[in-house]
């Protein structure tokens, strides 16, 4: 079953916003995530994850398929999507098992964020 594990870029409660944190502590933020990207992908359970820039550059486009699109500026929802982790795993018991830990990434002074994670199951068909 694959699942897509949403982060935002909402608040934290006592966490400062990444932009302000110390360099260490972004570099430790950084090594953790590659660290567990590269340990699910060992075990074949990553299939992609991605940071995404902030929600100040989103564009919004409508359009009816006979005009041009409309743009509008800004993200879909508040708060806006800050990245992804797609696994292939066995079970929804893993999927927030490793949500879990997604969520306990290190922030300031290398305490973890407890940074929300939504666990939602991919129901459309697989890639070719």
């Amino acid at each position: 079953m694959r699942y897509l594990l949403v982060l935002t870029y909402g608040r934290i409660h006592g966490v400062p916003p990444a932009d302000e944190w110390e360099a260490d502590d972004v570099r430790a933020h950084a090594a953790y995530q590659e660290d567990l990207a590269a340990e699910l992908r060992g075990r074949g359970e990553l299939v992609e994850t991605q940071a995404v820039a902030g929600p100040d550059g989103a564009l919004v486009v409508t359009g009816d398929g006979a005009n041009p699109p409309v743009l509008r500026d800004g993200a879909l929802t508040e708060p806006a999507l800050a990245g992804y982790w797609l696994v292939e795993v066995a079970s929804e018991d893993r999927a927030l098992e490793i949500a879990g830990r997604v969520s306990a990434a290190p922030g300031p002074r290398g305490e973890a964020l407890q940074q929300p994670v939504e666990v939602r199951a991919v129901v459309g068909p697989r890639p070719q």
